[in-house]
């Protein structure tokens, strides 16, 4: 069984869209969903598969130019084949050139396509027509003008250029061409040559002229022409660093293709034209220092040069190679180099100086103070800082005195605080390390002297690194006194000094050598110490320090640590016994010599450094213990005191056992009389309110009593206090603490 299939729709739509010399494409329109399609040309068939768009495009290629085709269009659908579409197109001609060409004229030829009878010619906006012939190849001549001569710029600037040329024969009108752009001009008549300026231009710029001669709507081939406009001036120069022998100058590149010529001082011309940054930046090395420089930059482009932009600089000074003389209140300065004015600034004030002939100075200026003075240099409204340096006028004079102090193994050095500034101060002493002490200070304690000797002292201020002219130096005694109060060691030593201990004797309530106090003992005096307990027969020995307190060492123990024998010298210490209690500590060690010698220890271990024990109980109850053993065992000896420096703590117990004594005997007290009278034997003896409040403890039994306890008064101590008690200021803070 055979089935047919009904013929399919003829394609719609078929046409021409693109065409050139050589090929031509046609498009159509697809028919329902057929993909298939047939083109015939001149009896060749083309097999066309269409896409899923609705329109079919096919290019035909290989063609003939100038030739007229006719092509058929088929739709297939299952081998059947629609009606034929046609379409008729002529391909476009080729070989359209010039063969020959002068100064007025142009002859063009072009293939005489078949059966094109007429050709149109544009030229310079009018049309020629020509007629076809039997001719294979068809030309046609145009004549035009000749074009100017003696095309030149005769002027420029950064935004125009005058161009001139000769005119031709009597041709008035020239075009000029300059990028894209016509410009129509008309020449006067009676001159032979013709000038035109364009303007509007860019500066620094190369332009390409095309010059036109029109005659008649018709125009000549052309005259190309390059010139410049003159480049911009900079806008500004900056002087980017500027030292003594070295300035720099900055400025901003306009274009990339612009030169630069730097001119210093009339002379060293240099050409620059690194093209890789924004910024032109040139150092000129190797100049005077303090020296004015005048510069000039031109701007270079294409053999043209801007307007130079002009102006100066000034290298700077350097001020620490001048010559400074320097004064408590003045500084004057010799400087090489320019400078106008000068200023000298701390942190308070601003003094101006006065210049001339390379000179500054200064004056009213305050001791010790450091200043910064700056140099500068004016000109036509432009100031030059020239340079900076610091300058510390000379410290204050200082005076001094001295003070000795444990004894004489020690001394105070206290100067006076004069008007001015320094930041610190030099003390040397002889025989020891100098000190360097920071501003604030006015006093310095020094150590490890040997008594009644004769210490050269020199001081003086220091500001920065500035010392005053002169230190102020003088003598300082170390105890010089020599009579009763001091004790000496009587065994003789070669070095001279075997005699001195720092030790005094203390009056107590019977005589005047009831007590010795001491320092306590150090690691070189320990043996000294154990030399004057055996010389003065000492019985009993009284210490009110801890060897260590607070984390510092206090005083050496002197004592053995066990009960085996410790040699001090040409003596042996042992311990025989030792006995703790809260508050205190009893030791009893034996000494051999020629012979045996018992002494006891009264170790009080309550009393903190720099302060006082919690109450007055527990030393009261510790000073009983010692006067038990003063009268039962001590009597013809004294009784060695000490603490740390053997002043304070030793003299408050010494004072405390005096005192109580007099009020059992005499029901009165003097205890500012018996300080003073301490105070002449060994000063800074004892703490006094503390000594109060012990006497005040141990009269609170006798209160009520009618009897007169005290000195010079017959009224209660709460009315009459002011006249017992020199300190009675403390005494009522006493008081108003126990209330």
């Amino acid at each position: 069984m055979f089935l047919e299939f009904p013929a399919p729709l003829s394609a719609g739509g078929f046409r021409t869209v693109t065409q050139n010399e050589t090929s031509i494409t046609l498009r159509w329109d697809k028919v329902d969903d057929i993909l298939n399609y047939t083109l015939v040309l001149d009896g060749k068939e083309i097999n066309v598969t269409a896409s899923a768009d609705i329109e079919v495009n096919q290019t035909i290629s290989n063609l003939t130019s100038g030739t007229k085709y006719n092509f058929q269009l088929f739709t297939v659908f299952e081998y059947v084949r629609s009606r034929s579409t046609e379409v008729n197109h002529n391909a476009v001609t080729e070989e359209f050139k010039s063969v020959e060409q002068n100064e007025t004229s142009i002859t063009l030829q072009w293939n005489n396509l078949n059966k094109i009878f007429n050709y149109t010619l544009a030229f310079n906006e009018k049309e020629i027509t020509v007629p076809a012939s039997e001719e294979p190849l068809l030309t046609q001549t145009i004549f035009s003008p000749r074009n100017a001569e003696e095309l030149e710029s005769v002027g420029q600037n950064e935004t125009s250029i005058t161009l001139q040329w000769r005119k031709v024969d009597a041709i008035l009108n020239y075009t000029l061409v300059l990028n894209e752009s016509m410009i129509n001009v008309s020449a006067s008549e009676g001159l032979d040559k013709v000038k035109y300026a364009i303007s509007d231009l860019t500066s620094g710029t190369k332009y390409n002229f095309s010059l036109l001669t029109v005659f008649e709507n018709v125009k000549s081939t052309g005259v190309n022409y390059f010139a410049d406009t003159v480049p911009s001036t900079v806008d500004s120069v900056n002087v980017t660093e500027r030292s003594v022998t070295n300035i720099t100058l900055m400025w901003q590149r306009m274009k990339n293709d612009w030169d630069y010529r730097l001119e210093i001082n009339g002379e060293n011309e240099t050409i620059l034209q690194s093209r890789t940054m924004d910024e032109v930046s040139h150092s000129i090395p190797n100049l005077e220092p303090g020296t004015e420089y005048p510069f000039r930059v031109i701007t270079l482009f294409s053999g043209l040069s801007s307007i130079a932009y002009e102006g100066f600089t000034v290298t700077g000074i350097d001020c620490a190679n001048g010559i400074w003389h320097v004064t408590t209140s003045s500084i004057q300065g010799t400087v090489r180099g320019l400078f106008s004015s000068a200023d000298a600034s701390n942190t308070s004030t601003t003094i101006n100086g006065s210049t001339g002939n390379s000179i500054v100075s200064f004056s009213g200026l305050y001791p010790g103070a450091t200043y910064k003075v700056t140099l500068q240099y004016e000109k036509n409204d432009t100031t030059f800082e020239q340079c900076r340096h610091t300058v510390t006028i000379v410290p204050p004079y200082l005076s001094a005195r001295c003070e000795y102090s444990a004894a004489g193994y020690s001394m105070s050095i206290i100067w006076n605080k004069p008007e001015g500034v320094w930041t610190s101060v030099e003390v040397n002493v002889t025989g020891k390390t100098p000190k360097k002490l920071e501003n604030g200070e006015q006093s310095l304690d020094i150590s490890g002297f040997l008594p009644a000797r004769k210490y050269e002292v020199s001081i003086a201020s220091v500001s920065g690194d500035v010392r005053s002219y002169e230190p102020f130096v003088f003598s300082c005694l170390t105890d010089p006194r020599d009579d009763w109060c001091r004790v000496k060691l009587a065994t003789p030593n070669p070095n001279g000094n075997s005699d001195y201990i720092n030790a005094s004797y203390m009056p107590g309530y019977n005589s005047s050598k009831d007590y010795i106090a001491t320092q306590g003992p150090l690691p070189t005096t320990v043996n000294d110490f154990w030399r004057m307990i055996w010389e003065q027969r000492v019985r009993g020995i009284v210490m009110v320090t801890n060897c260590t307190e607070g984390g510092r060492t206090k005083c050496e123990q002197y004592w053995p640590a066990d009960s085996k024998p410790v040699p001090h010298g040409e003596l042996i210490v042992t311990l025989r016994s030792e006995q703790q209690e809260p508050d205190w500590t009893l030791r009893e060690f034996r000494r051999n010599n020629s012979e045996e010698h018992t002494v006891k220890h009264f170790h009080f271990t309550a009393w903190p450094d720099h302060g006082v024990p919690q109450g007055t109980e527990v030393l009261i109850q510790f000073r009983g213990l010692v006067r038990r053993h003063i009268e039962r065992d001590g009597a013809g000896a004294p009784t060695v005191v000490h603490c740390s420096a053997g002043v304070g703590r030793t003299g408050t117990i010494m004072a405390l056992d005096v005192l109580l004594q007099q009020l059992e005997k005499e029901r009165a007290v003097g205890i500012n009389g018996f300080v003073h009278k301490m105070r002449l034997s060994r000063p800074h003896m004892s703490q006094y309110v503390f000594l109060h409040h012990c006497i005040m403890d141990c009269l609170q039994p006798h209160e009520n009593t009618e009897e007169n306890i005290y000195e010079n008064t017959e009224e209660n101590i709460y009315e009459n206090e002011d006249m017992i008690y020199a300190n009675a200021t403390a005494l009522r803070e006493f008081r108003q603490q126990k209330n």
